[in-house]
């Protein structure tokens, strides 16, 4: 019972936070966007920074999560390619906690599924943030990368972009389409090879995996490449994530005081100069790292545990602590005003129903905060 409660209470904190703070706090900063797109750009880091902080302290001080980094260090500094594994659909959130230990949130961005922008406050907050969001139709999705690319570049913008190359989480029904596609591929490669005229050597076949999803190579293949054509990356991050107990699959677990008591992290980075350039090089080296990630998750569910050395950065600083407390006193604060705002004013009443408008209808006539924001900021750099 007492789980449940914390749980219903997590996910309220979660969603008022995120609704009245994109309505009050980033719908305030919109005349920004008309008068200089980077101090808007400035000031939305910051207040999307605060909220991650809100989040992180939730997990962790509020659920009692206990988050572990294992492997090499995050660079704050580094313009960077995360790479990880889908084990659940909150594995982005849980991302938080172990990147805040390297200062590393405030220019940190998600690639998502479209239909998550449209969720009030989540989907809000994100398109003002300029999270990305993939509709998974390449003729519409890779344009949109190219203008998200250069909107970073022209901004002199020195992000880290999380992408999952598996595409979705890990269940039952992803697995089954996964393992499907391996036994396809696996035939048709035997089929080809036993028709081939020519002497060759014998094919690799496809690995089928039990702990994560075969990676999808065509959107991380167009990033780097992309992010190498503007000279805007350093890195890229391969992160493994797995879950010591009370693995949450979806949203829903969290009501019912469903969460993880243990979250592990390892982390390696590699120098995006040593990546290959070739295409077909380059997605063999993201199966190759899957390959891997299999055979070390394989090993972390046996010991429920990473086998490497443990991060320093994995305790907090006292001033990392002392900022977790500061942002969950900050937003229980506003909460509170904006929610006795709403009851006792009318203007706060007025402006909330007019930022509601104006996410609802940017959302359907202009593809979202984020398209409105990305196109009205290279308009103003190219003039």
């Amino acid at each position: 019972m007492t789980n449940m409660l914390k749980g219903i209470a997590f996910c309220l904190l979660l969603f008022f936070s995120s609704v009245l703070g994109s309505i009050f706090l980033m719908g305030s900063t919109l005349p920004f966007l008309l008068i200089s797109p980077r101090v808007f750009r400035a000031i939305n880091d910051r207040l999307m920074w605060l909220w991650m902080l809100f989040c992180v302290a939730l997990t962790e001080i509020f659920m009692g999560s206990q988050v572990k980094v294992f492997g090499e260090s995050f660079s704050p500094n580094d313009r960077s390619l995360v790479i990880m594994n889908h084990r659940t659909r909150l594995d982005w959130l849980y991302l938080w906690n172990a990147l805040f230990r390297f200062n590393s949130l405030h220019r940190f961005k998600i690639i998502l599924k479209d239909d998550l922008k449209c969720i009030p406050g989540f989907g809000w907050a994100m398109q003002v943030a300029i999270f990305i969001f993939l509709q998974r139709r390449w003729d519409v999705d890779r344009p949109f990368l190219e203008k998200f690319i250069q909107y970073f570049f022209q901004q002199n913008y020195r992000t880290s972009i999380l992408i999952f190359p598996e595409g979705t989480d890990f269940n039952e029904k992803s697995r089954k389409r996964s393992d499907d596609y391996v036994a396809k591929m696996n035939a048709k490669i035997l089929e080809d090879n036993a028709t081939s005229n020519t002497v060759s050597r014998i094919p690799k076949l496809l690995r089928r995996y039990e702990y994560c999803l075969i990676p999808r190579t065509t959107g991380f293949n167009f990033m780097l490449q992309q992010m190498r054509d503007f000279k805007c990356i350093d890195a890229v991050y391969d992160i493994t994530v797995g879950y010591g107990e009370n693995i949450v699959h979806a949203e829903s677990d969290l009501i019912w005081g469903k969460y993880p008591k243990a979250i592990h992290f390892h982390l390696q980075r590699h120098d995006a100069s040593t990546l290959p350039t070739n295409e077909n090089s380059l997605s063999e080296w993201l199966e190759e790292k899957w390959s891997n990630k299999e055979d070390f998750l394989k090993e972390y569910y046996e010991h429920r545990t990473f086998m490497r050395e443990l991060n320093p950065a994995t305790n907090f600083s006292l001033r990392q602590r002392l900022s977790l407390y500061a942002a969950t006193a900050f937003w229980l604060i506003m909460i509170a005003i904006w929610l006795i705002s709403l009851v006792y004013s009318c203007y706060a009443r007025y402006f909330f129903l007019l930022m509601c408008v104006v996410y609802v209808v940017v959302g359907k006539f202009f593809g979202g905060m984020d398209s409105l924001i990305i196109n009205r900021s290279l308009r103003h750099e190219h003039y």
